[in-house]
């Protein structure tokens, strides 16, 4: 740019995208087939993933709560979280190993650990969930709506504004509302297409 012209050499500037980078976070069903084999999931089940670091804000607990509600109405749903452990924070990363443990679900919730990168894991996904009750940006939910997937989120600060309209954002901690929208996007195929389509467009309409 203009600031920095004849200071930085072209070779050393590189633009950093406000949001996902189309390039990288958009659908790709071929993708989608390869990363669904590679976690042994089937054609029909129906995945929910969170991806974030295990932290105590990140209300974890809540995803799996309601995961394993939701597996108990249905065999095919699969709970699925990405992201790493956090220093100083291993009493929360054990619980969260236990409750896992405690769902009695095995392989149909499994935390993954961290990711990198990001994006293959979320075109494994059918419907992706926030249960962070406070974000600055919400960069993980803009990804997972750029690659087409519907949204479930506590308003978790910034989040109620990038999902807008386009997705099902609860208050936080409330997970009967979590749970019930979830089990609309399990329950109805069209539902889950219609709303991972808004979310691709509320993001696209972001980036004009």
């Amino acid at each position: 740019t203009a600031a920095i012209e004849g200071l930085v050499p072209d070779s050393h500037q590189h633009l950093v995208p406000l949001g996902p980078d189309p390039a990288i976070f958009h659908p790709e069903p071929e993708e989608r087939r390869r990363q669904r084999e590679r976690l042994g999931l089937q054609d029909d089940d129906i995945v929910i993933g969170a991806a974030t670091a295990l932290r105590p804000i990140k209300k974890l607990e809540d995803f799996i709560a309601a995961i394993t509600e939701l597996g108990r109405r249905n065999p095919r749903v699969v709970g699925l979280i990405a992201g790493g452990a956090i220093v100083g924070d291993e009493a929360y990363r054990d619980m969260i190993h236990d409750r896992i443990t405690a769902s009695q679900m095995g392989n149909r919730l499994r935390w993954l650990g961290h990711l990198e990168p990001i994006a293959p894991f979320l075109q494994a996904l059918d419907v992706f969930v926030s249960t962070s009750v406070y974000e600055t940006f919400g960069n993980s939910v803009c990804e997972a709506m750029a690659c087409g997937l519907p949204v479930v989120a506590y308003k978790g600060g910034s989040v109620q504004e990038v999902v807008g309209d386009a997705g099902y954002v609860h208050d936080n901690g409330d997970v009967g509302a979590l749970t019930r929208s979830l089990a609309l996007l399990v329950d109805d195929v069209s539902e889950r297409s219609w709303a991972g389509l808004q979310a691709q467009r509320q993001i696209g309409r972001a980036h004009v």
